[in-house]
């Protein structure tokens, strides 16, 4: 990673949460900490800081951490989505990948895999803040109508879609 990068940890487990932030401050990065996907969205959506990753919860009050990700994808926003949940029941996970969730751990985890995926995500969630910037997001699509608006939107779920399989095979492997 570059500068430091941010990620938001969602997680409504005080307990937990603080285990994940004293762990996670040994890699160089900011953390931000929200209890649930309302309080996440609103960090995410107050434009404060620029998030680059998401460590989520999916079972959680107020806005479980799919309604979240559906949230943010449907306001086009792709930053990089990790589940970290005791409740690792296939079909969550199948609903996440489809959402476009960048990686799945089940609770207990690993450290280092922790680490491994957080990394990972975090410098994808850069490279897409940069991509943007050098492309000026708003402009790139300016005088597109709202058909083919969509059809850019569909084109990028594919390949956020794309890069989840290659990466459950590569994980396999």
């Amino acid at each position: 990673m570059n500068a430091k990068a941010t990620l938001l940890v969602v997680e409504d487990d005080h307990d937990l949460q603080e285990v994940l932030f004293e762990q996670l401050q040994l890699l160089p990065i900011n953390i931000v900490l929200a209890e649930n996907g309302a309080s996440a969205l609103k960090i995410v959506n107050g434009g404060e800081r620029t998030i680059d990753a998401i460590l989520s919860d999916i079972n959680m009050p107020e806005m479980n951490g799919l309604e979240l990700l559906k949230n943010l994808r449907e306001m086009d926003n792709f930053v990089p989505f990790v589940f970290l949940t005791g409740y690792g029941d296939k079909a969550k996970v199948i609903e996440a990948l489809k959402l476009g969730a960048f990686d799945f751990l089940e609770k207990p985890y690993q450290q280092s895999e922790l680490f491994s995926v957080i990394k990972k995500s975090c410098e994808l969630g850069q490279q897409l803040s940069s991509l943007e910037e050098e492309s000026g997001k708003d402009s790139l699509f300016q005088n597109l109508d709202p058909i083919q608006l969509a059809k850019v939107r569909d084109i990028k779920r594919q390949l956020l879609v794309m890069k989840k399989t290659m990466l459950i095979t590569k994980r396999r492997a």
